[in-house]
């Protein structure tokens, strides 16, 4: 190799250098740019949020992740909501890629508690992991996924005895083909809900509801924002929703409706596969002393209509009309209603 092919070469490569290093330089400026953008609009929007009524605390923020990540970690944050409820976490942390920052990825450290206004810290819950994955688009969260493993849910400051589950899930998207509309699903596996002798035997619980007109929500909209039918209520889809357990399952759709009071209106169909077994199944979920495992199994093996069910097998069918919150088949009330939502939330 002569000279002058040595030197060539000596040139490409001081060159190759200089210019990874202008790259490095151009990136981590760019980072650092960057994070401080982010650090103003997180101050921005917080202050914004903080004078509408709500009060989000995050004092202990920190932002890293350099140089391919922005990790925004908030240290016992504390949300509070004009009602004077409030929810505190150990830690919460947001992720996004620099090459993709509308997806981000939510982890929170527990324990967490939740205080209700006059009664101090009324819950606290703990749990193994909690993940939460949001999709954004310019014009707001175009999905939302969460998991919590281990899920731990304690009161010491009134009449609740508790709640565990091994798996929750929860999952929120527009519906594809009819985009202004969103769809929710909710599951908890090996579901334990507290008795007056401990916790409840596991159950496994699904459902699944759509809302039409209701992306504005992701938007940060509340529900009392998307529009109401003409009576001022809102119309709810309730496409499935389940409950199961070794020998029994129950399942149930139906059209409903939510007042401005909070109270539910509609109509839906129970299907109870394993019927011998449903007081079981709905006594590990409401006492027995509140008389609703009885009366429902006997309502439907008294009115129910035994059919072959979707997946084989014999079924009963019980068709329910909810009025304000009170159930009943066709004219007969059952003495059992569904406590109303919080009022002025529709």
């Amino acid at each position: 190799m002569g000279a002058g092919q040595k030197k060539n070469l000596k040139f490409r490569y001081t060159l190759m250098a200089a210019t990874v290093a202008v790259v490095i330089a151009a990136w981590s400026g760019g980072w650092f740019y960057i994070r401080g953008i982010v650090d103003q609009r997180i101050t921005a929007e917080l202050s914004v949020l903080n004078g509408s009524g709500n009060r989000v605390a995050c004092d202990k923020r920190e932002i890293g992740g350099f140089p391919f990540r922005f990790e925004i970690g908030c240290l016992e944050p504390v949300i509070t909501d004009a009602s004077g409820l409030s929810i505190s976490l150990k830690r919460l942390e947001a992720v996004a890629l620099v090459y993709n920052p509308w997806h981000v990825i939510f982890e929170a450290d527990g324990p967490a508690s939740a205080g209700i206004p006059f009664q101090g810290e009324a819950l606290s819950a703990t749990w193994a992991s909690a993940l939460s994955s949001v999709r954004v688009s310019g014009n707001g969260i175009r999905k939302v996924d969460a998991s919590i493993e281990d899920f731990d849910l304690a009161s010491t400051d009134f009449d609740f005895g508790g709640l565990k589950a091994k798996t929750v899930e929860f999952h929120a998207r527009p519906v594809p083909e009819t985009p202004n509309t969103i769809e929710a699903f909710a599951s908890a596996d090996g579901l334990q809900v507290g008795q007056p002798d401990g916790l409840g035997a596991p159950v496994d619980a699904r459902a699944h509801l759509r809302l039409e007109n209701g992306l504005d929500l992701f938007s940060g909209a509340p529900l009392s924002a998307i529009p109401h039918d003409d009576d001022g209520s809102l119309p709810i889809d309730l496409v499935w929703m389940s409950l199961k357990s070794e020998l029994t399952e129950i399942t149930t759709s139906g059209q409903l409706r939510l007042a401005a009071d909070g109270s539910l209106s509609g109509k839906v169909d129970l299907l109870i596969k394993g019927i011998e077994h449903a007081d079981d199944l709905l006594a590990r979920l409401f006492p027995a002393e509140t008389g609703i495992p009885a009366t429902l199994k006997g309502t439907a093996m008294a009115f129910g209509v035994r059919e072959t069910g979707p997946e084989g097998g014999e079924v009963t069918r019980l068709p329910l009309t909810i009025d304000n919150g009170a159930l009943r088949v066709g004219i007969v009330p059952l003495g059992i209603a569904i406590p109303p939502l919080a009022p002025g939330m529709s």
